[in-house]
């Protein structure tokens, strides 16, 4: 069986000289393919972020070319991951293929973000009241609402049983999702509840978000050391979203604890 790991990385994205080495490294040492996608150049997704460039998220292009890989990768490979420019991940972790079974889609669970209080993450509460409101406004079948399957998409896992179901021209008849705030998990939330797309999470152990638990968001953004956070046995994978200031630094610290030591 064979597998690749697909980062899209599409603009300027300077921490990318720690990420992509890192994630590299990784996919030599599981024996799979590492694959960039640094381009999204259909007319349709360059019309439509030029025509909402003020609603939702900036880059929804990127966004888009996430989707877009599942069925362009999936015609080559039997499984694919997707991960983020911005998501790190220890050269000696865990196979992930190995930890998720063939016909699931691999996925880290907001919920994980959210443990302590049991609710609904407020990433999830955006993408439901916009995609009800999606589904009304299109005369769409209504779907079911569980925050419990609601993916941080940063690390995604698909294989070949998911290929119709990310397909360009489901991709395309659903670019209005990306104007949510939550763009991709919006999408990826949709698909998975409309065609019951069964789901595994992958262990928490791969996206550790620093400060997560105990930092307001306006206190991690101003993080310059995640050290506490990464340098820990069984931490395989960090992610930092555009939440930290510090992307670059952090970063690059994971890197050279991971990395260089």
């Amino acid at each position: 069986m064979n597998h690749a790991i697909v980062c899209v990385s599409i603009g300027k994205r300077p921490w990318t000289k720690y990420t992509f080495d890192a994630i590299e490294k990784y996919a030599k040492n599981i024996n799979s393919d590492f694959i960039i996608e640094s381009e999204c150049n259909y007319k349709s997704v360059i019309n439509f972020e030029n025509k909402f460039v003020n609603v939702g998220r900036p880059n929804k292009k990127g966004y888009i070319a996430k989707a877009l890989v599942v069925e362009k990768y999936l015609k080559k490979y039997d499984r694919i991951a997707v991960i983020d420019d911005s998501y790190i991940i220890k050269p000696n972790a865990d196979n992930l293929f190995e930890l998720i079974p063939e016909n699931y889609l691999g996925f880290n669970p907001e919920l994980h973000m959210n443990l302590k209080k049991k609710k609904p993450t407020p990433s999830s509460n955006v993408s439901f009241e916009f995609i009800k409101k999606y589904i009304k406004e299109n005369n769409l079948n209504e779907i079911n609402y569980d925050w419990t399957k609601y993916a941080n998409s940063s690390l995604v896992l698909y294989d070949k049983s998911h290929i119709e179901y990310f397909s360009r021209d489901n991709v395309f008849n659903n670019l209005n999702l990306f104007r949510c705030r939550q763009p991709h998990q919006s999408f990826l939330y949709y698909i998975c509840a409309n065609f019951n797309i069964k789901q595994k999470e992958i262990p928490k152990n791969f996206h550790i978000i620093p400060g997560i638990w105990e930092k307001l968001q306006r206190e991690r953004s101003t993080l310059t050391s995640g050290k506490p956070y990464i340098n820990l046995d069984g931490v395989n994978g960090v992610h930092y979203t555009g939440t930290y200031t510090h992307r670059e630094s952090l970063l690059k610290e994971a890197y050279d604890l991971w990395i260089n030591n």
